[in-house]
């Protein structure tokens, strides 16, 4: 065979295959915009944050301006969603805790997860506490975890590791000198500061 052969037929079979795919990328984004507008999930934010607090029987001014001032209005319709449907407290003091914290889901999820297995505490002491928490999830394990272990009261529980939540950790060092006195161990140390103008 001559090279001119070898040749013409790779071409040609490099030719197809790049018909091919331009006409399946044609087809493919030809067919995007049906995808999109027919898939329910691309639904507006907005329009499933209201529809969902009103479903839970939110006010229409309250469910309309909560999910208009949030920055992810469907994790608040689903905060409200679940702590309602779930615990004893109502979609409206639900809607109010949910509104107020950075993670929506995670503080439904401490309340949930406190109300289900911590039976002395109230609801309403549990919802105040995952609002007040800057970590619901970790605070929900500290509850749950002192509870499985202790005699603690539930309010104790809850203030407990409440306390706990808010604790920093230490970010300076021990300026204690090692040797007790109240010498300071780098006071041998001197500046130069003659290049200084």
């Amino acid at each position: 065979m001559s090279n001119s052969g070898i040749h013409g037929r790779t071409v040609s079979s490099l030719a197809r295959r790049l018909a091919v795919g331009a006409a399946t990328s044609s087809l493919f984004i030809g067919l995007m915009p049906t995808l999109t507008l027919a898939n329910p999930i691309q639904k507006n934010a907005y329009e499933s944050c209201t529809r969902g607090l009103l479903g839970e029987g939110i006010q229409l001014e309250d469910a309309s301006s909560a999910c208009a001032s949030a920055l992810e209005p469907r994790d608040i319709s689903s905060c409200v969603s679940k702590i309602s449907n779930e615990t004893e407290v109502s979609a409206s003091d639900a809607l109010d805790a949910c509104i107020q914290v950075r993670r929506p889901r995670d503080m439904a999820s401490c309340v949930v997860q406190i109300d289900d297995n911590v039976d002395a505490a109230t609801s309403s002491d549990v919802l105040d506490s995952c609002t007040r928490s800057l970590l619901p999830d970790e605070y929900s394990d500290c509850v749950v975890g002192l509870d499985a272990s202790t005699e603690l009261s539930a309010t104790d529980l809850l203030d407990t590791c409440i306390a706990a939540d808010y604790r920093l950790p230490s970010v300076l060092p021990n300026f204690q000198p090692a040797n007790g006195s109240d010498e300071s161990p780098d006071s041998s140390i001197e500046f130069d500061d003659s290049f200084v103008e």
